[in-house]
């Protein structure tokens, strides 16, 4: 009997050591495909065709070993994203890029449900669609309520509500007033400088509090 539990017993071992090597070769490979985008973000630049090639290859690769990591799939969909070059695309290259990148937030979301960021670029991906539907409107709501004073959310959120306002219902505008708000308190000049490239300073300006911004001058 005791061989029989020693040997099961290596087994275990070698197996857990199996899983603690993939998991830390998927760490490498994610962590060589999020320092790409790092640098092609620093450098403000598009990756060429090589280069995105690897960083997608290094983050597929690392997912083939951590199927339910949620991080993995949100940085496939970032490095999906930086094959799209307009805010409203109209290639079918775009767009399919575009839809891959939708689904792998959406796979993000089933595993992690709280996550207001994965909300945000959900509603934000569904925004270059154009796909201005009941999940859309759900991702916005979504968002705002799991990061309230999140700021990479409250700027994901006014952005795509100054960009489609008219065709939001009144109840979304008045969450998406609401985040405004709150981001007016430390982000007023990104939020000015967004309501000002997309002809929405007087959605911006009608915010309790905007006027007291020194980037108000911008109200009329």
């Amino acid at each position: 009997m005791r061989p029989v539990i020693g040997t099961l017993a290596i087994a275990l071992f070698l197996a857990l050591a199996c899983a603690g090597l993939f998991q830390a070769w998927a760490g490498w490979l994610g962590f060589l495909g999020n320092y790409s985008m790092t640098a092609w973000s620093k450098g403000k630049r598009y990756p060429s065709p090589d280069e995105w090639a690897r960083a997608q290859q290094q983050l597929e690769s690392a997912r083939t070993f951590e199927r339910g990591n949620p991080k993995l799939l949100e940085d496939l969909a970032r490095v999906y994203k930086w094959q799209v070059r307009y805010d409203f695309p109209t290639s079918r290259v775009d767009l399919a890029y575009l839809q891959q990148v939708l689904d792998l937030l959406r796979q993000s979301a089933r595993l992690r449900p709280a996550s207001a960021l994965t909300w945000a670029n959900i509603a934000a991906t569904k925004s270059q669609l154009v796909q201005l539907d009941d999940e859309y409107l759900r991702a916005i709501e979504n968002a705002a309520q799991l990061g309230p004073w999140e700021p990479e959310v409250q700027i994901a959120l006014a952005n795509i509500g100054f960009l489609h306002w008219h065709s939001l219902p009144t109840p979304t505008q008045a969450t998406l007033q609401r985040v405004m708000q709150r981001g007016l308190k430390r982000q007023d000049e990104e939020l000015f400088n967004f309501a000002t490239r997309t002809l929405r300073l007087d959605v911006l300006c009608a915010i309790p509090g905007a006027r007291r911004s020194k980037f108000a001058v911008r109200c009329h």
